[in-house]
């Protein structure tokens, strides 16, 4: 077996790209049926497909694909940089 590093990481891995087209809107309620529904406190971002807009939206940013990233990720191969990226982002997670 040979060993993994950054260069030969993907090789063996494979993305899909959905055929459909979404959209991510801010909404005024969730949707059970949506790919995802992101409720904090402030606000509902919903990720449906586009042919199923609605009119409890607020805001909208339309033809936006998903990508599925089929592999298995070796946290110890980017350990520093999701640390370091972690450290210098200003998110709160």
């Amino acid at each position: 077996m040979h060993q993994i590093t950054k260069k030969n990481y993907f090789k063996n891995d494979e993305i899909y790209i959905c055929k459909a087209t979404f959209e991510i809107s801010e909404s005024k309620k969730s949707y059970p049926n949506a790919f995802a529904n992101i409720t904090d406190k402030n606000e509902i971002i919903v990720i449906i497909k586009q042919s199923k807009y609605n009119n409890n939206i607020i805001e909208v940013e339309k033809d936006w694909r998903i990508l599925i990233f089929d592999m298995f990720l070796l946290s110890e191969l980017f350990e520093g940089e999701i640390e370091s990226g972690f450290t210098n982002s200003h998110e709160n997670f």
